[in-house]
């Protein structure tokens, strides 16, 4: 019986942990030079999704002062950029971004005006702490 009881409540908490992963995503686009602002409303927090620096569309930050300067036909070029802006922005209630060469720490592409796109969410912890005699169980679920 302590097994199937202890089995429920180990569930129970992969589920309601599984939940904070399936909140609605964001997305934003900064072009390269520039800086993007990323802002989840009162009492949520940033979870970053996946970051990825480089080009691969021609239409995505299409005009810039250095058209002279970069090639518009290299179209896959890529960085995944992630932990760069996880350490930055993951568990804040607002970041801001570099679409930056030297930020992000990688030029995926050299002579190409890239861009910065980043997929995130927000999300609201509610967090349950149970004692059970000498076990302390904490329990995060999203709230809606």
């Amino acid at each position: 019986m302590a097994v199937n009881f202890l089995s429920v409540l180990l569930l129970s908490s992969l589920v309601l942990l599984t939940l904070i992963h399936s909140t609605k995503s964001n997305s934003i686009t900064i072009c390269e030079h520039t800086t993007g602002y990323i802002n989840c409303d009162k009492d949520t927090k940033i979870e970053i999704i996946s970051s990825d620096y480089g080009r691969q569309s021609k239409d995505i930050c299409p005009s810039s002062g250095f058209k002279l300067f970069w090639s518009p036909d290299n179209l896959h070029c890529r960085y995944d950029a992630s932990d760069v802006v996880r350490k930055t922005c993951d568990g804040q209630k607002s970041c801001s971004v570099k679409a930056d060469n030297n930020w992000l720490g990688k030029d995926p592409c050299g002579d190409t005006f890239k861009y910065l796109t980043v997929k995130f969410s927000c999300y609201h912890e509610v967090v349950h702490e149970h004692d059970f005699g000498s076990e302390r169980r904490v329990y995060i679920e999203e709230s809606k």
